[in-house]
C-alpha cells in the first residue's frame, strides 16, 4: 500500500473475534491505520459462533496471547465495539459508511475489578443461564459481563408475563404515565394492583409517608 493510499483511509472495519483478527488488528494499528473492530461476542478472544477449538490446542497457549491482546486493545488507533452488530453498509464516492449498533454495557470496565461480590448477591447466579458471567482467564481484563437481554426469571414465572423490571425502572425515573401501562396491559384486573400501591401508610419511626403511586 502506498503512503498516499494509506493516508486516504479513515478507518478499517474489522469484523469478528478470534486470534487471527487480533493479529490483523495489530498489523493495522502498528502501520498507523485506524481500526474499528466490531464483534457480537463479549470479548475479542472468544471464537466466532459455531467455531470449535482445535483438539490439540494446548490450554496454556491462550495465556500467551495476553500481552498481544493488551497491547492491541489499548492502542489509541483502535476503536473497540464488542457486543455490536452491523446494521447497514453504504457506498458512495467518498467511500463506505457503516452503521453499527452496540448493546448497552451495564458494567463500567474501568471500575470493575472482577471481585465477584455481585454474583454472590444475585439470586440467579445458580440458574442455567446466569446474567453475570466472568470473562475467560486469558483475557487481561477481569471485569464481569452483565447480560440483560434475556427475559427475567420472574417475568417467565409470572402467568401474565408482567414486566416488573420496566415498571420499577420507569417509576424510579418518575415516568408514571409510561410505568402504569407497562404493568396494566397484561393484567385483567389492574385496579387491584393499584389498590395495593395507594394504601396509606401510618407514619412511624423510619417509615416515610407514600406520596405517589
Amino acid at each position: 500500500m502506498s503512503t498516499r493510499a494509506r493516508n486516504s483511509i479513515e478507518a478499517v472495519l474489522l469484523v469478528g473475534p478470534g486470534y487471527g483478527a487480533l493479529k490483523v488488528a495489530e498489523d493495522l494499528v502498528q502501520s498507523g491505520i485506524p481500526v474499528a473492530w466490531v464483534t457480537a461476542r463479549p470479548h475479542y478472544l472468544e471464537l466466532p459462533r459455531g467455531a470449535e477449538a482445535l483438539a490439540d490446542w494446548p490450554a496454556d497457549l491462550d495465556y500467551q496471547f495476553r500481552p498481544l491482546y493488551l497491547r492491541v486493545t489499548r492502542h489509541p488507533l483502535l476503536t473497540m465495539l464488542p457486543q455490536a452488530r452491523i446494521l447497514s453498509v453504504d457506498n458512495d464516492t467518498e467511500g463506505f459508511a457503516v452503521a453499527v449498533e452496540q448493546d448497552a454495557r451495564y458494567i463500567d470496565y474501568d471500575l470493575c475489578t472482577g471481585c465477584g461480590k455481585c454474583t454472590q448477591l444475585c439470586p440467579l447466579s445458580d440458574s442455567e443461564r446466569p446474567p453475570i458471567t466472568r470473562r475467560p482467564a486469558q483475557c487481561p481484563t477481569r471485569a464481569l459481563v452483565l447480560d440483560k437481554r434475556t427475559t427475567s426469571a420472574c417475568r417467565i414465572a409470572c402467568p401474565l408475563g408482567v414486566n416488573a423490571q420496566a415498571y420499577l425502572a420507569l417509576t424510579a425515573a418518575q415516568r408514571f404515565d409510561e410505568a402504569w401501562p407497562s404493568c396494566a396491559r397484561p393484567t385483567p384486573c389492574p385496579a387491584s394492583a393499584a389498590g395495593y400501591a395507594i394504601i396509606p401508610v401510618k407514619p412511624s419511626a423510619g417509615v416515610p409517608r407514600l406520596k405517589s403511586p
